[in-house]
């Protein structure tokens, strides 16, 4: 059986599985095997999904033992078979109608899943993603392969030159669908570096874009990691430097988690103390949460009574307690950085910098009564 017999006979089984009514129950056979939750979300939603039965085989065992046979058939096939059927039905995704589009890109998606280790996995997958993207009428789809499919794949150069072509081409006439995409192309991995027209499309969209969501969507850690620090980090803190002007705490809290949370970028402590002045609970959070793991803190080293990060300050109502920890911390950090902490940096340098830093949790300084926290058993000195 070659390819397209082998995409043929796929399309005919999904085509077989939507004419099969689901059983009302799931059968004991799997009740037995999965969790009561899976039990209840097969009666109050699978079961109504069309062409379920194609993707688990044992709901049609009852009513349809031929094409249950059959279906176990092809699913014991390696995945490395499975997905050379791929490109047909890519090819037919655009000759048929809904469902069977549907179930054509959860097959895609899922047989490529499992295929994630095949060599040509891409090179089936990349071309029908993309001519979905180019030529779908259906946005629900389009927007279900940028947001969890297309990031999954070793997508090429001239995937991600496509990719671009479409940004510029979609332009703001669907902004969900722009953002959806530039956070694709912001999507990283470890074994796919983009090309760098990529870096410098996205470092221009996260300065300058006038969506915030497509401006969020552009900043990203792994953009530090594929163009350098030099190339991005500045960019990056002025652009919280005009969020923190303009009061924009998306933006702001975005760069913070970005360069100060996960990058630890030591260069970025002067604008990040600047946002200890803000207004926003979460974005001050946010800021002493960086700062910590900038002098290399970890949530063993904190005291718990001093902890901010695990407080949730978007919800409308915080516990006292809890700002009145995030306003301690905030106060000390900003007074230890105009008194002590700018110049330890400037003249001793990075690594002295961290230590004097993370002594904050470990010392009262002189004439300080509010200490770290409250906790007597907190030391106060080494």
């Amino acid at each position: 059986m070659d390819d397209q017999q082998l995409g043929s006979m796929v399309l005919a089984l999904m085509k077989r599985a939507l004419a099969v009514p689901l059983p009302e129950k799931l059968p004991d056979e799997l009740r037995g095997k999965v969790p009561e939750h899976a039990v209840r979300e097969y009666e109050q939603y699978h079961r109504f999904v069309p062409g379920e039965g194609f993707f688990v085989p044992q709901l049609l065992r009852q009513q349809a033992p031929d094409l249950y046979r059959d279906l176990r058939r092809f699913w014991s096939l390696k995945p490395s078979r499975q997905i050379e059927a791929v490109p047909y039905l890519g090819d037919h995704y655009f000759r048929e109608q809904r469902p069977l589009q549907q179930m054509i890109l959860r097959f895609v998606s899922e047989v490529s899943e499992d295929a994630f280790d095949v060599p040509k996995r891409e090179t089936l997958v990349e071309p029908v993603y993309l001519q979905i993207l180019e030529h779908a009428a259906n946005r629900e789809d389009r927007l279900g392969i940028l947001e969890h499919d297309i990031g999954k794949l070793r997508v090429s150069d001239a995937g991600y030159q496509r990719l671009l072509d479409l940004a510029q081409e979609w332009g703001n006439a669907d902004p969900e669908l722009r953002v959806a995409l530039v956070r694709a192309l912001a999507h990283g991995r470890n074994d796919n570096k983009p090309p760098r027209a990529v870096g410098e499309f996205l470092l221009e969209a996260a300065a300058n874009d006038s969506s915030v969501e497509t401006r969020r969507a552009a900043i990203s850690y792994w953009q530090i990691a594929y163009l350098g620090r030099d190339a991005v980090v500045p960019t990056y803190l002025r652009v919280l430097d005009n969020s923190l002007r303009e009061r924009d705490w998306a933006i702001a809290s975005t760069v913070i988690r970005v360069v100060g949370i996960k990058w630890k970028d030591l260069g970025a402590v002067p604008d990040i103390i600047r946002a200890l002045d803000t207004t926003d609970q979460a974005t001050r959070a946010l800021a002493v949460t960086a700062l910590e793991n900038i002098v290399g803190m970890d949530m063993a080293s904190i005291p718990a009574n001093v902890q901010v990060f695990s407080i949730d300050y978007e919800k409308e109502a915080v516990d006292p307690d809890a700002l009145a920890r995030l306003e301690r911390a905030a106060s000390r950090w900003k007074a230890w950085w105009s008194e002590e902490g700018k110049a330890i940096l400037s003249r001793e340098g990075a690594d002295e910098f961290k230590r004097r830093a993370q002594s904050l949790y470990k010392e009262r300084p002189v004439g300080d009564r509010s200490g770290v926290g409250d906790d007597p058993n907190v030391s106060r000195r080494q």
